[in-house]
């Protein structure tokens, strides 16, 4: 007869309790997009015809970025179940910093108040996920967009140890301190500056990617102002 461990169960405990409080924080964060989708879905439906067509738009302006918020949001979910399970997998590759610094604003450009600043040399070459680095840049970038100030930076430089370092700072209020210790845990998020809601998944999905890579991520307060979130990446000579 094996004798119970008492240590066995209280380990169980504490796993079905993380899961619970992440089953109620996931479904927190897809009701209020669904909810406002729904909403407005019922009032085009019922009230189309006594509607202006300003109205009308905007309706339609807001069910189209909460639709995007909920594909978002689905997507890092995915994401961070992979992680979770162990099944997230990088395909390493010699990638041009430059060009994915570009294509990562291709896909996640400024909003019309705010504003980037790009300094990656074009004869960065690093090792990576070329996909997955795109992901990581747009992760940042779109952090700074909705906690930072006016102005973002993109800097990437070779350092002496073989690696290129890689930061996204802009002069918002930065991390409050009481938040530094969690940023990069799920479902870990700041105020908004522009009142946008986040999943609080992409810093944490981030660190992965990053360390996948064979790098490492971190944060500090800019200075005088402001947040730089920094991660270095292995350096690779250009591919001939």
């Amino acid at each position: 007869m094996v004798a119970d461990d008492p240590a066995s169960d209280t380990n169980t405990d504490d796993q079905a309790v993380r899961e619970g409080e992440w089953l109620s924080t996931v479904a927190h964060e897809l009701k209020t997009p669904v909810a406002v989708i729904t909403g407005l879905a019922d009032t085009l439906s019922e009230r189309r015809h006594n509607l202006a067509e300003e109205q009308i738009d905007h309706c339609l302006d807001r069910i189209s970025r909460q639709g995007e918020r909920l594909a978002r949001l689905v997507g890092d979910l995915v994401d961070l179940s992979q992680i979770e399970s162990g099944r997230l997998r990088v395909r390493l590759e010699t990638v041009n910093l430059a060009t994915t610094a570009d294509r990562a604003l291709e896909g996640a450009p400024a909003p019309p108040d705010k504003s980037v600043e790009l300094n990656v040399p074009e004869s960065l070459w690093a090792v990576a996920d070329p996909s997955r680095l795109e992901q990581v840049l747009v992760n940042l970038l779109t952090n700074a967009y909705r906690h930072g100030g006016s102005t973002i930076r993109l800097d990437a430089r070779a350092d002496t140890e073989g690696v290129v370092v890689v930061t996204v700072a802009d002069d918002g209020d930065g991390v409050p301190d009481e938040l530094v210790k969690t940023v990069f845990e799920p479902f870990g998020r700041g105020p908004s500056a522009d009142g946008v809601e986040g999943s609080g998944l992409g810093l944490a999905i981030a660190q992965t990617l990053v360390d996948g890579f064979g790098g490492r991520i971190w944060y500090e307060p800019g200075r005088p102002a402001g947040a730089r979130f920094n991660f270095f990446l292995l350096r690779a000579v250009e591919p001939a």
